[in-house]
Parts: structure tokens; C-alpha cells; sequence
């Protein structure tokens, strides 16, 4: 039996106590960033959570655009660091375990729009459970995705 739970989700950007800020040019910028949940969107709200239905081990996809600068884009995909991996974290008590690892599954392409460059990740978690979530994206050599001289994370609280 499927029980209901609450699901409180946020976007947040953080850099941790004593972590190094470094330049991160391909990647200039975060375009939108939105939850999928039974083939609908949920768009993620900046900084500030908000609520939604959720049945126990139901699937929760993220579908992000990143602002990218092509011409680095271009030259990090022959050096290993692309496609993006996304590593999802769960937090059990005060620990944080990683639970999945998903590659971006498409081609690694960037599209124009509107006179910006996107590079779109979508990638799925087919079963989240109860506990608070958080989901990184980092290179293919495992550096962490910067945004603003900060690490970027997606957290995700399932209640």
C-alpha cells in the first residue's frame, strides 16, 4: 500500500565551511531548474521551499538549463569533463550517504536561446524515499559544478 507524503523541495546554491571558490567558466549560470513528478513540473522556487503530494517510492526527475559560455563548452567536451554526472546524497540522521549517480543520458549539445547558450541535464531517481535529499551535479572528473564562485546542489525533502 502507497502511502501519501509530503514532499518539500528547494534550489539552493551553497558553498560549504572552508571550501575553495574557484573560476568555473563554462558554466556561467543557472537558466531554471524544475522537479518532475508523474509527467508533471514542479518549478523549482529560489532559495524558499514549497510543497507538494508524494506517494513512497515513486519516481522524482530533475530537469535543469545551465547558462554555458560555448566556447569553453566546446573545448571540456575532448577533456573528460563533460557529460555532467549528478550524484544523489541522502541524509540518514546527521551522515550523508550517496544513494544514486546518474549521467546525463543525451547527447552533449548546447542550444541557443535567446542569445544564450543552454546546456540542458535531465536525470531520475526511480525511487525516493523518506528523508531530506540532495542532489550535485559535477564534471566527469569530478569537480564540483560552481555558480556564482559556489557549489551548486539541488536539495529535495521527502517527508
Amino acid at each position: 500500500m502507497m502511502r501519501n507524503i509530503l514532499l518539500l523541495f528547494s534550489l539552493l546554491t551553497m558553498a560549504g565551511p572552508g571550501q575553495a571558490q574557484r573560476a568555473d567558466t563554462m558554466i556561467t549560470g543557472l537558466e531554471q531548474a524544475q522537479w518532475i513528478l508523474g509527467g508533471q513540473a514542479y518549478p523549482s522556487v529560489w532559495r524558499r521551499e514549497s510543497s507538494l503530494a508524494l506517494a513512497n517510492g515513486q519516481r522524482l526527475e530533475l530537469d535543469v538549463d545551465f547558462l554555458v559560455n560555448k566556447a569553453q563548452f566546446e573545448q571540456m567536451q575532448g577533456n573528460r569533463r563533460l557529460p555532467l554526472v549528478f550524484k544523489w546524497f541522502r541524509f540518514s540522521g546527521a551522515r550523508l550517504f550517496i544513494a544514486n549517480v546518474n549521467k546525463d543520458p543525451q547527447a552533449v549539445t548546447v542550444v541557443e536561446q535567446g542569445g544564450q547558450w543552454l546546456y540542458h541535464c535531465h536525470v531520475v531517481n526511480d525511487k525516493i524515499t523518506r528523508g531530506t535529499w540532495v542532489v550535485k551535479p559535477v564534471y566527469g572528473n569530478n569537480e564540483p559544478v560552481m555558480i556564482n564562485g559556489q557549489e551548486c546542489e539541488f536539495r529535495i525533502t521527502v517527508q
